[in-house]
C-alpha cells in the first residue's frame, strides 16, 4: 500500500499499552490519565501545522482540511463510553479496558452532507498515521497504514465525530492528536487515532486489521463458525468498581456498585454472590445518551467466608452477557468476609 501521508517520526515504536483496573474507574468522567490506551504500531509525533485530513473516494467534492480549518467548523461535544475490544489474538479473553469520556469535534454526517456522497458508497475507510509491525511482529510494511472501516449506514444513527478534544482539552499525542475518529457504540479499535484520511468506497478494505484480526465467528450465519463478522458494535457488559478483584470486607452490609453499558441502553444489571447460581436485580440508573450507567446493589453477607461475586448486564435489545468464553463475559470478583 502506498503511503497517502508523509511518514511521521514515532514517539514510541510499538507495544505501548496503558491499562487501568476496574476498581480505579470511580469517576463518571474518566480522567485523561486513567484512560486506557493501546498503540501496537507506534505513536506518531506530528504537529498540528503539519497535519491534514483528506476526505476522498466516492464523493463529488474531495476535500482536504488543515487542523485550523477543522477547528473552525461547527463543534459538537459528546459523552460516550469508550471500550477496548481486547487482544485481537485472544478475542474471547475479557480485558475490561473501558472509560467514559467527553469528546469534542466535528460531526461527520454533517460534514459529508455537503460533499456529494455517491449512492454506491457503502463503507468509510479510516487511515491512521501509525504504521509498521503489530504486537506479534507481523510486518505490515513501512508503507502500510493502520486502516479500519465502518458501514456508511452507521451515520444514520448519528454522533460519529472527527474528534480533536478529549474531556475539554486538545487530544494528547497518545490519544490520537491531532484528530481521531469516534464511533460511539463501536469498540475503540474502530476509532482510528492520528486520523489522516477518510475514503468512501463500495466495499470493506483488505487490510490486516480488517481481514486477519478483529473478526469474530458469526454463529447466527453459520453454526460452524467459519463465517465471520467484523468487531464493530459493543456487546453488553458490566464491571464492579466498589471492590477489587480480590478483597476482604467486614462482616456487615456492603454496597456493591459499578458501571454497565452496551451498544444501546442497558435495561438491567443482576448481581450474584454465589458464583452465578442465583441472581438478584441491582438498581440501575436511567440511560444518559451514550454514556455508561451506574448500578448499585446492597449486600448483607450471610456470614464469614469467601464469596464469588458476579454482575451481568442485559440491554434493551435483549442481549445479555455470556457466562464465559467472550470478550464481554461476566466479571467475577472474590470477596472474603471477615469473621
Amino acid at each position: 500500500m502506498e503511503r497517502i501521508a508523509p511518514k511521521p517520526p514515532m514517539l514510541v515504536n510499538r507495544k505501548r499499552i496503558d491499562h487501568y483496573f476496574p476498581h480505579q474507574l470511580t469517576e463518571r468522567i474518566t480522567p485523561v490519565d486513567k484512560i486506557f490506551m493501546t498503540s501496537t504500531l507506534g505513536i506518531p509525533d506530528v504537529s498540528a501545522d503539519d497535519w491534514s485530513l483528506a476526505i476522498t473516494g466516492l464523493i463529488d467534492s474531495p476535500v482536504t482540511y488543515s487542523h485550523a480549518e477543522l477547528l473552525a467548523l461547527p463543534k459538537r461535544t459528546l459523552e460516550t463510553v469508550h471500550v477496548c475490544s481486547g487482544n485481537p489474538k485472544k478475542p474471547t479473553a475479557p480485558l475490561r479496558r473501558v472509560s467514559n469520556v467527553q469528546w469534542g469535534g466535528v460531526d461527520l454526517a454533517n460534514l459529508l452532507s455537503g460533499l456529494g456522497v455517491d449512492k454506491s458508497a457503502t463503507h468509510i475507510w479510516s487511515y491512521g498515521l501509525d504504521f509498521g509491525a503489530d504486537e506479534d511482529d507481523v510486518v505490515l510494511g513501512e508503507m502500510a497504514h493502520y486502516v479500519k472501516d465502518m458501514p456508511i449506514s452507521r451515520l444514520d444513527d448519528g454522533d460519529v465525530l472527527i474528534a480533536y478534544e478529549l474531556n475539554g482539552k486538545p487530544l494528547t499525542k497518545k490519544n490520537g492528536f491531532p484528530a481521531r475518529l469516534i464511533i460511539p457504540d463501536y469498540y475503540g479499535t474502530n476509532c482510528t487515532k492520528w486520523l489522516c484520511r477518510l475514503e468512501l468506497t463500495d466495499r470493506r478494505p483488505d487490510s490486516y486489521h480488517t481481514t486477519v484480526v478483529y473478526n469474530d465467528p458469526d454463529y447466527d450465519a453459520d453454526p460452524s463458525g467459519k463465517i465471520t463478522k467484523p468487531v464493530w458494535s459493543l456487546a453488553p457488559e458490566s464491571i464492579f468498581v466498589s471492590h477489587e478483584k480480590k478483597c476482604e470486607i467486614p462482616n456487615e452490609g456492603a454496597e456493591l456498585w459499578g458501571w454497565a453499558w452496551s451498544n444501546c441502553p442497558a435495561e438491567s444489571v443482576e448481581v450474584s454472590v454465589d458464583g452465578g447460581k442465583h441472581w438478584e436485580r441491582a438498581n440501575l440508573e436511567p440511560a444518559n445518551g451514550r454514556a455508561w450507567q451506574r448500578f448499585t446493589y446492597h449486600w448483607e453477607p450471610e456470614g464469614p467466608g469467601e464469596y464469588d461475586v458476579r454482575c451481568r448486564t442485559q440491554d434493551v435489545n435483549g442481549e445479555i452477557q455470556p457466562a464465559d468464553n467472550a470478550r464481554n463475559s461476566v466479571q467475577s470478583i472474590l470477596i472474603t468476609v471477615e469473621a
